[in-house]
């Protein structure tokens, strides 16, 4: 297994994880707390998880990492969301417009996402020179 799958396979565990935790946390009395610190908890993972990627692979191999993970993160939310949390969806009708448009609005921001922080990380790892 390559380094690459290796650590697709690891951030999709990552967001598997994040997500179960946010739904578990959501069912119980901790739940407005919970949801915050399951949330800022994962993003530090994440972004740790993203500085050790900017460390080991070239630009494009990164890219070609954050559009995996963002495919994994938002088949991950619709099938948990569906299966465990369905309060997640329940105004739309699954396949319909209104469900391809929130999917792919939701791509764009977590690919978005996963872009700037690995060039974000990038810039300030060629500043320092770390």
């Amino acid at each position: 297994m390559s380094n690459i799958s290796k650590f697709l396979t690891i951030g999709i565990l990552i967001e598997a994880v994040a997500i179960l935790i946010f739904i578990g946390i959501s069912k119980t009395t901790l739940a407005v707390l919970g949801k915050q610190v399951t949330i800022i908890a994962s993003l530090i993972v994440i972004i740790i998880f993203l500085i050790a990627a900017v460390k080991i692979f070239a630009i494009r191999e990164l890219l070609l990492l954050s559009t995996f993970l963002t495919i994994g993160a938002i088949v991950i939310q619709q099938i948990l969301g569906y299966v465990f949390f369905p309060g997640i969806v329940k105004d739309i009708k699954p396949f319909s417009l209104d469900h391809v448009v929130r999917i792919g609005m939701s791509f764009i921001l977590v690919l978005g996402s996963y872009v700037g922080t690995i060039f974000l990380i990038a810039g300030i790892k060629k500043i320092f020179k770390f």
